[in-house]
């Protein structure tokens, strides 16, 4: 909430993933495959030189589950665990979804006579998504099924089946031919196994490689290596034999639905894998109860409010997706992205309010000085309006929460910005006085609402946008800069999931700062925002976990050695070189990072290749080279690099100079990702987006030095294995992203190459 008008740190924050955005640096027309060009639109804020970059963060989120209706067709299905079936579906929910999409094709093509193509494929598992969605309305399970069958085309496209099938050549079979081959790649797609997501690499350019060979080997093996054994004790209530587990806690048998929902008031408090828990100068945590396994699913609750994050771009106040402002609601006039959207509940209150006052949208807010803080009002209102008609949750809240968000003193910089900024807005312009609960608020008790909400709000990534809410229990979230989960919402559930593992006693964690910051600029914005100092072990290495991701240059030693904090948890500490003792106060490294962040901040708004270059040439002497300006640095330029030629038949040597630069820097850039982010959760697009470019690079290589006869046959398969490897990964990082974010389209790509390589190879006789 509290925005930093005079904060001494500066902070990188991550490039917006704008591959899409580079088609106009590139040859026009071309197909899809090649028009990409990057935006990392950067502005330099006024608050203390913070190179302000707008990221989209995007967690990888749990597997989507089947619906429990079609669970309790089979006794056996239920012997297999929760666990085992997000890595493997069992045999028997794969048949009776396959058996339901197949429905929907036998409906389609009754007449024996007509032809199936891939094309007929996908139109018929969209309708049976659709039909689904229509027949069932808002129900949860049929939205459950409506999910799998979206991501069963997906599965359907990367498998490396579906390169060798008849359906993939385009040629038209017969139904019984095309009914057949359906069965056959539904039966036997691959599943990647969820525990190598939470693997880091070997930071090594060979590690990498050996790496994402294992893991496609592992992805192609998986769905056979993966199945469940079948377990079966009593019945917790009845004592019977049993063979469903209970999917919370996975330690009590339970033989009906019945049994468990009479054991539920006595079992809930033992199922949960957390308490609250206290922590000396943080305050209250959820603080494991037992061991939590990775990609375990610590805790599902519905938001007491959620909103938009602070933004200036235009999102949709029903559902956060981007929109452009072109459809508009009929009663508030706010944008959204469609009619259904006016009616969704989060949009409620302030589409009651603006209609109560005439307000017509962001524009005339804009018009009254209060340009792109549309979105941070909105949440506010939302949460000033939720704690007056909820009286009774809200003081739940507060009492669960403790008494953190009292530090913010009255006159202080956050009461004063809120006073100026929220309340005075509030009440000028959406005229909350006219609203019965709300004019019956004192300033005071809006105060502390906006404390709650700046203190305990957590941020997550819903399926369209970045959020952030209030939330019964992952509000008492601890805070890690390397933590061990990740939140995304689901439907109207806030999912928190195990990255790895967590041990029975140790705090549950989440990132409410950017994890691509360096350690000042991260400490400064918690202890302004959070009121608490952040001693993780990522703040208390001086290396930043061996990243040297804040780190300067020596000007005194040959060698330039890094210059560190000789106290990391104090603000005031001076820096040290590690080898000659070389000294810079805590001053004039806010000096050199301020004039850093201006000089990447001006490149990044219009970014080139001689403009980065000359950036990093300018600055690599002063700074170490994976510092986290220059970071955000390579992250444009790596997506610059081999563009200009790429789909020329004929390149010259100047092209192949930019393709071995943009190899190097993909490695260096992972490697310093891996650090930071093993378990991939915190930096998605980034991950997603360099393994994609860094497949390229491998793609050209190998085709070149191929025509050159420089590689044999034998070594020419290990490149295009590895180009496919990289593009699984990719696609294993992005695969939950809607299809209308940049995320989800660069998804999409991924796939057409993964295709069109496995193509190539079967014409060239690879396959």
């Amino acid at each position: 909430m509290y925005k930093n008008s005079t904060s001494d740190s500066v902070a990188a924050s991550r490039t917006r993933l704008s591959w899409h955005k580079i088609e106009e640096m590139g040859r026009r027309g071309k197909k899809r495959g090649s028009d990409h060009r990057t935006t990392s639109q950067s502005t330099q804020s006024s608050a203390g030189g913070r190179t302000q970059r707008t990221p989209i963060t995007i967690e990888t989120s749990d597997s989507k589950k089947l619906p429990s209706d079609l669970k309790e067709k089979s006794d056996v299905n239920q012997k297999q665990s929760r666990l085992n079936d997000a890595v493997s579906p069992p045999e028997k929910k794969r048949a009776e979804t396959e058996n339901d999409v197949l429905q929907h094709v036998s409906e389609k093509f009754k007449n024996p006579d007509v032809k199936i193509t891939l094309k007929d494929l996908v139109g018929a598992i969209t309708k049976a998504a659709s039909d689904r969605k229509k027949v069932a309305g808002s129900s949860k399970k049929d939205n459950e099924l409506k999910e799998e069958l979206s991501s069963l085309l997906k599965q359907i496209k990367m498998d490396d089946k579906m390169e060798k099938s008849p359906l993939a050549s385009g040629k038209p079979l017969t139904n019984e031919e095309g009914l057949s081959e359906i069965k056959n790649l539904l039966r036997h797609k691959s599943e990647v196994s969820r525990k190598s997501r939470a693997e880091s690499l070997d930071t090594s350019p060979t590690g990498i490689t050996e790496a994402l060979l294992d893991f496609t080997r592992r992805a192609e093996q998986g769905s056979d290596e993966s199945e469940s054994k079948e377990e079966s004790g009593s019945c917790a209530v009845c004592a019977k034999n049993a063979s469903t587990k209970c999917t919370g806690c996975r330690k009590v048998f339970y033989c009906s639905r019945d049994c468990q929902r009479n054991d539920w008031s006595a079992h809930k408090d033992a199922c949960r894998p957390y308490r609250v828990g206290k922590i000396e100068g943080f305050g209250r945590v959820l603080v494991a109860t037992r061991t939590i396994n990775a990609e375990e699913e610590v805790l599902r609750e519905r938001p007491f409010v959620v909103g938009p994050r602070p933004s200036s771009e235009l999102l949709c106040l029903g559902c956060f997706r981007r929109v452009n402002g072109g459809y508009r609601c009929v009663r508030c006039s706010w944008p959204l992205c469609g009619e259904r959207c006016s009616s969704n509940v989060h949009h409620a209150a302030e589409c009651h309010v603006s209609k109560t006052a005439s307000l017509k949208g962001p524009e005339e807010l804009n018009s009254k000085g209060f340009n792109g803080q549309h979105s941070e009002l909105i949440t506010a209102l939302r949460c000033l309006v939720a704690a007056a008609k909820e009286k009774t949750r809200w003081r739940t809240l507060l009492e669960r929460f403790g008494a953190r968000h009292s530090l913010v003193r009255h006159g202080s910089l956050q009461h004063l910005y809120h006073q100026q900024n929220i309340i005075e807005p509030l009440k000028s312009i959406f005229r909350i006085d006219l609203q019965p609960s709300l004019s019956a608020m004192s300033e005071a008790n809006m105060h502390t609402v906006l404390n709650v909400l700046q203190v305990h709000s957590v941020p997550c990534r819903s399926e369209y946008g970045e959020v952030m809410g209030l939330y019964p229990m992952a509000s008492l979230l601890g805070h890690s800069c390397v933590p061990n989960t990740r939140a995304r919402i689901q439907g109207e559930h806030l999912v928190v999931t195990a990255t790895e593992t967590i041990n029975a006693e140790a705090p549950i964690t989440a990132m409410f700062s950017d994890i691509l910051w360096g350690t000042k600029a991260r400490r400064d914005h918690l202890l302004q925002t959070r009121f608490f100092s952040c001693s993780c072990r990522r703040c208390s290495d001086p290396t930043e976990l061996g990243s040297y991701f804040s780190s300067l240059r020596c000007p005194k030693c040959p060698q330039q050695e890094p210059v560190l904090p000789t106290q990391p948890l104090v603000s005031a500490a001076s820096w040290a070189c590690s080898a000659c003792g070389y000294q810079v106060s805590s001053e004039e490294l806010l000096e050199t990072n301020l004039r850093l962040g201006s000089d990447a901040s001006l490149q990044l708004v219009n970014p080139s290749i001689e403009g980065l270059e000359s950036l990093l040439e300018k600055w690599l002497s002063k700074v170490h080279t994976n510092h986290y300006h220059l970071h955000a640095v390579k992250h444009s330029l790596l997506q610059l690099y081999g563009r200009t030629q790429e789909n020329e038949d004929h390149k010259d040597e100047a092209y192949w100079k930019e393709i071995a630069k943009k190899e190097k820097l993909c490695q260096e850039f992972l490697k310093v990702c891996s650090l930071l982010d093993p378990s991939m959760a915190h930096s998605v697009p980034q991950f997603g987006l360099a393994f994609y470019e860094l497949h390229k690079t491998v793609l050209q290589y190998a085709k070149y030095n191929f025509s050159l006869a420089k590689l044999g046959t034998t070594q020419l398969k290990k490149k295009m294995q590895l180009a496919k490897a990289l593009l699984r990964r990719s696609m294993d990082i992005l695969k939950h992203e809607a299809e209308d974010t940049p995320e989800g389209q660069l998804y999409s790509r991924c796939q057409e190459e993964f295709i069109a390589i496995g193509k190539w190879m079967l014409s060239v006789g690879l396959a």
